[in-house]
């Protein structure tokens, strides 16, 4: 598939979530408490709820499974080469933050998520990571320590450091259990989401 038919599916497929799925655009923050509740994507939302600590472990499990069997199946002929053990290792940790740790720290009483919800966000983990961690332990060129090597290395680590921060601040507004806040500080100043921003520099 060339990058202009990928580029005109996804522009469709946005397309047509904008349109069809919610009526009205969401403001910063508290979106779901005015959307309107006759919209697909309303419906989807509310849809054989699961408890919002569930539904994140669960959903991003293969984030961290699915490399060990990448590890353990496939030939892995790259892995021990710098480059490739640094963005396996340096991807695996930033998936085992947000699944274990982070998702303890989930309040039991969050409002829940929908099954359908649930299934596409653990179907999206299978395919992303799969497509990740495969491609670094038998795709990706291996590369001794060069200079771009070693700058990646440093962009991807400084991008789960920011993402772990950004998450510690929403941490702790919902700590202090005085229902819905905008957060502050770090680069929340300049971007509504920092904790789904930074991932973009994790990218192998």
């Amino acid at each position: 598939m060339s990058k202009v038919t990928t580029l005109i599916a996804l522009a469709t497929l946005c397309f047509v979530s904008l349109r069809f799925l919610q009526d009205d655009p969401f403001p910063y923050g508290k979106g779901k408490e005015i959307a309107n509740k006759t919209t697909l994507l309303s419906r989807a939302t509310e849809f054989l709820p699961i408890s919002a600590k569930s539904a994140w472990r669960y959903s991003f499990m293969p984030t961290i499974i699915i490399p060990i069997l990448v590890l353990l199946f496939t030939p892995a002929r790259y892995i021990f080469y710098p480059k490739n053990a640094i963005a396996f290792g340096i991807t695996f940790f930033h998936c085992f933050y947000p699944t274990i740790l982070y998702s303890s720290k989930i309040s039991r009483h969050a409002h829940p998520i929908g099954i359908l919800v649930f299934l596409a966000i653990f179907v999206v983990n299978v395919v992303h990571k799969f497509y990740v961690f495969h491609g670094i332990a038998n795709v990706l060129t291996p590369e001794s320590f060069t200079l771009p090597v070693c700058c990646g290395a440093v962009i991807s680590a400084f991008g789960v450091a920011v993402n772990h921060y950004h998450d510690a601040i929403l941490t702790a507004l919902r700590d202090e259990g005085k229902g819905y806040q905008i957060p502050m500080g770090g680069l929340f100043t300049w971007i509504s989401c920092p904790n789904y921003y930074n991932p973009l520099l994790v990218a192998p």
